[in-house]
């Protein structure tokens, strides 16, 4: 009977380690007004609730919790059922005050992403070095399900992190090269990541160790991740819907227009009547930053009882790095 209860034992220890080898961590950014970790499930056909697990540094406030009271269930592949990508979490760490997404409320703030916030750290992640990690506790020593170490690598090293580091080695977890805990983080840059900016996965990559992530220009929370610019940089930007559908009603008061850009820009937008007259001029929005984006088209001119029909519209855009000048067309349809 022993026997029989060690073997279900090592059976069921096998089946969860391979469950929780299935959540990892995908992209970051330390360099924010709300540090953000985004998370995955990677096998095909599975699903698991994460609101009993920890994101952690393990620093900062001792009020550190589980991500939620409520389930929270990840996938590994996106339910045509739900308004964001189910293999996605994005775990918010600094804004206790925000509602959590959770399975009974599912997407409040209608941005196709499932957010998830918490009050763990006094001083959000460090842009300096840190290891980052999924766990079932509150204690680096064990219990991690998976990590990222990143470093500036400026000398020197932070003590405490070293210890994470050494201690996601010692249990799997991470992977120290020749010794050196420091040159086997990821390597963020001498002055850490820009706001704009966030360490990505690889796609497909899980080798625990820093060849299995990328520092990426483009912060793609709740999305797949980007390794290269969608447009070349001397494009500036490209807009994503070049038809824009608005339902005029008493809700909605605005039109949204997603952008991706390339490169560090001032943009400004510009809608035009059907007979040419220009009938709304935003303001320039300057210093734009890499990546997803969206200017809106909102004031007096939409809330005015527009006729229903087409206006066209244009974007100017001027780049900040590569020098240069561009405007996209492109059309609004409204109805009701």
């Amino acid at each position: 009977m022993k026997k029989y209860i060690l073997s279900f034992t090592l059976l069921l220890s096998v089946f969860s380690c391979a469950a929780f080898g299935a959540l990892l961590i995908n992209e970051f950014a330390t360099n924010t007004s709300c540090d953000w970790v985004e998370l995955t499930l990677t096998p095909p056909d599975m699903e698991m609730d994460i609101s009993g697990l920890f994101v952690t540094s393990y620093y900062g406030e001792s009020s550190i919790a589980p991500l939620a009271q409520k389930p929270i269930t990840i996938r590994s592949y996106n339910s045509p059922d739900t308004p964001y990508d189910d293999r996605y979490v994005v775990v918010h760490l600094t804004n206790p005050h925000g509602i959590s997404e959770t399975d009974d409320v599912g997407d409040l703030n209608g941005n196709g992403i499932r957010d998830i916030y918490c009050n763990n750290y006094s001083a959000s992640l460090w842009n300096t070095s840190g290891l980052i990690a999924i766990d079932n506790d509150r204690d680096y020593r064990n219990g991690m399900i998976d990590c990222v170490a990143y470093s500036n690598m400026a000398v020197p090293f932070n003590n405490n992190v070293k210890n994470y580091v050494e201690a996601a080695a010692a249990n799997g977890k991470w992977v120290i090269v020749n010794g050196n805990t420091q040159a086997s983080c990821v390597d963020i840059g001498k002055n850490g990541l820009a706001p704009y900016m966030s360490v990505c996965r690889r796609f497909g990559a899980h080798t625990n160790s820093a060849v299995d992530f990328f520092v990426s220009r483009f912060q793609t929370p709740g999305y797949d991740n980007l390794e290269v610019s969608l447009v070349p940089e001397n494009n500036i930007f490209k807009i994503l819907d070049k038809k824009i559908f608005c339902k005029m009603n008493s809700q909605k008061q605005k039109a949204d227009v997603r952008l991706f850009v390339s490169q560090s820009c001032n943009l400004r937008l510009r809608v035009f009547g059907v007979t040419g007259k220009l009938i709304y001029e935003s303001p320039l929005h300057r210093n734009i930053d890499p990546g997803f984006r969206t200017i809106i088209w909102e004031g007096n001119s939409f809330r005015k009882n527009l006729p229903s029909g087409i206006y066209p519209a244009v974007i100017e855009a001027t780049g900040n790095e590569i020098r240069g000048s561009v405007n996209r067309k492109f059309l609004f349809i409204l109805g009701r």
